[in-house]
């Protein structure tokens, strides 16, 4: 009975060790997108990466630097704290590791731009974002943000919300476009398509 309670313990520090790998190597992933692909090339991610960005985009129209990596942090802390105690410890934590390495990595790491042209960036970059997001899902996590809010209302409810979710992201690009040009927006739209497809 111990061995089987031992080997037990076992497979799960096991499995969550494994967890913890997936999900620093999804941030990795996903920093590299940003740094090395999206962010040079003007492309906007979905999701509360992409509030980050759009915030930083406005702020320094107007010569007031925020930094993408800070904003990631404000964005998605409060909604681990609100939501994490409706949905699964273990996936808060998880979750929350993930869009802090995130947030880390973004200042630490120096990722350097690989392509001048525009649609290199946006298919490389949007199938290397979509694999950090695969990463963290094989990890049992996510990148947070509105992964936090859709669990939450549905364990609440029992409804799913992922339509307003993607309406959400809707408004976040015609936001972009107004202030960055339709072009980038439309870009965008390519990118996200290329890291869902992935997924």
């Amino acid at each position: 009975m111990n061995q089987k309670l031992t080997s037990l313990t076992e497979k799960q520090i096991f499995r969550f060790l494994f967890s913890i790998l997936c999900v620093i190597f999804s941030a990795l992933l996903q920093t590299y997108a940003l740094k090395a692909f999206l962010r040079p090339a003007g492309l906007l991610s979905s999701g509360f990466t992409g509030l980050a960005i759009l915030i930083n985009v406005i702020g320094s129209q107007h010569n007031i630097q925020i930094p993408v990596s800070l904003m990631i942090v404000l964005l998605n802390l409060p909604v681990a704290i609100l939501c994490g105690r409706s949905i699964s410890t273990k996936f808060t934590i998880l979750s929350s590791l993930q869009f802090a390495c995130v947030s880390l990595f973004l200042v630490i790491l120096p990722f350097n731009t690989l392509f001048d042209d525009v649609m290199l960036n946006i298919i490389i970059g949007g199938a290397v974002y979509g694999l950090g997001l695969v990463a963290a899902l094989v990890g049992n996590a996510s990148t947070g943000g509105t992964d936090f809010i859709a669990l939450y209302v549905s364990n609440k409810t029992g409804k799913s919300i992922w339509n307003y979710v993607f309406i959400y992201n809707c408004i976040l690009l015609c936001i972009f476009g107004f202030v960055s040009g339709w072009e980038r927006a439309g870009y965008s739209i390519i990118m996200q398509f290329v890291s869902t497809k992935v997924v």
